[in-house]
């Protein structure tokens, strides 16, 4: 069965989560050159959900649209167009992360993130504990399962970084983490449908898809 997207309460976790992890690989910018369209034969072909494939992996249409209406929500973003270019980014960025740390094995387990949740309400009025009871619709395995994957994240850097083995400030642990994530996305075969390609990061290596028709 293929990974679909991911539902509401997911989606409002997220925000809680980005907001946490404001260093996360989802924040990382891009450079500036000119998009280097890979020379294909043929231009492969996807269904028209699918927006782009990431190693193989589909990032589909409904997840670039549930990211996009949540941060549009935040109010945050003016310009639309530079929003939808966020979101293509951080769901490639999330694709490539995802699959390197399936590759290393990296796991995370329930207490780890019950830990980092402790530490977030050290010294405020309420616990996680009090907070969960507080959030109708939403239980504790919710918070532990997308703090798991943001803790993931950061193993994956703190492996395969100095991150971890010296005191950077928060410039430089980014500047850091930018260099390894454009390594991963180097390495990476990224296809982006023709109606998104406009959208795509101009330091990224892509391929051209179409519609099936």
């Amino acid at each position: 069965m293929e990974k679909r997207v991911l539902n509401l309460n997911s989606k409002i976790i997220i925000i809680i989560i980005l907001f946490l992890f404001a260093f996360t690989a989802c924040t990382l910018q891009g450079g500036t050159d000119t998009i280097r369209l890979l020379s294909r034969d043929e231009i492969q072909e996807v269904e028209e959900d699918v927006i782009a494939l990431v190693n193989g992996e589909k990032v589909y249409k409904e997840e670039f649209n549930q990211y996009y209406d949540v941060m549009d929500a935040t109010g945050l973003y003016e310009d639309l167009n530079e929003l939808k270019a966020i979101v293509l980014k951080i769901l490639i960025e999330s694709k490539v992360e995802e699959q390197k740390i399936i590759e290393l094995g990296i796991t995370v387990s329930d207490e780890e993130a019950r830990e980092l949740y402790r530490k977030a309400f050290e010294g405020k009025d309420s616990s996680f504990e009090d907070f969960i009871e507080n959030s109708p619709g939403l239980g504790e395995i919710d918070f532990l399962n997308v703090t798991k994957e943001a803790i993931k994240i950061d193993k994956l850097y703190e492996m395969n970084t100095i991150i971890g083995e010296e005191d950077l400030e928060p410039e430089e642990a980014m500047e850091v983490k930018t260099k390894y994530l454009n390594t991963l996305i180097k390495e990476a075969e990224i296809g982006v449908q023709e109606k998104y390609f406009d959208l795509v990061p101009k330091d990224y290596e892509v391929d051209k898809l179409k519609v099936k028709n």
